[in-house]
């Protein structure tokens, strides 16, 4: 039984009760074009984590730019629209991510128009990872407020990461090379 679905251009996202798969079909062929599972995805960032808590409960597209997933254990899973890959798992909720949904900025009167933000709500609240939780943390529900630009940032400082690590291999080689004479 389909739960959520999101549509943008040619594809149709669609999520099925007590599935942690998101299914990307193509609407003009009438076919499965992907299939995004974000079990293992969430898995490789927590590992104790089970299919029931990876399971989906709520997902927005946010402009054909990355997909906000929101499974059963709390966790927010971004992932690339076009690629279908993997961006970030961020644990902050305790329980269920109930909604995810973009909160509007209004335009200023210089025509300045911010990104979006997003929101999602769910129970409890994780203040940080590896932080004590307390009962009072997981008793109510909480909205958060997420910057609409955060996958984005995570490709760039991917990159960047990326390219020090390189840098760094091929100064250390440097100076093994130089040592060696």
């Amino acid at each position: 039984m389909v739960m959520h679905i999101a549509h943008q251009g040619k594809l149709l996202y669609l999520g099925k009760r007590n599935s942690s798969v998101v299914e990307v079909w193509e609407e003009s062929r009438e076919r499965l074009r992907d299939s995004i599972d974000v079990h293992p995805m969430v898995k490789k960032h927590d590992p104790n984590v089970s299919i029931f808590d990876t399971r989906v409960k709520s997902f927005m597209l946010q402009a054909s730019l990355s997909l906000w997933i929101g499974t059963g254990g709390g966790h927010l899973v971004l992932v690339d629209a076009q690629t279908h890959s993997p961006l970030a798992v961020i644990h902050r909720h305790l329980s269920a991510v109930r909604a995810v949904t973009v909160a509007r900025k209004r335009q200023t009167r210089h025509g300045f128009k911010p990104l979006p933000s997003v929101l999602t709500v769910g129970m409890g609240f994780v203040k940080r990872p590896g932080h004590r939780v307390y009962k009072s943390d997981a008793e109510y529900g909480h909205v958060l407020l997420w910057d609409g630009d955060l996958p984005r940032q995570i490709k760039y400082m991917k990159a960047d990461a990326k390219k020090r690590a390189e840098l760094m291999a091929e100064k250390t080689s440097q100076m093994l090379k130089s040592q060696s004479f």
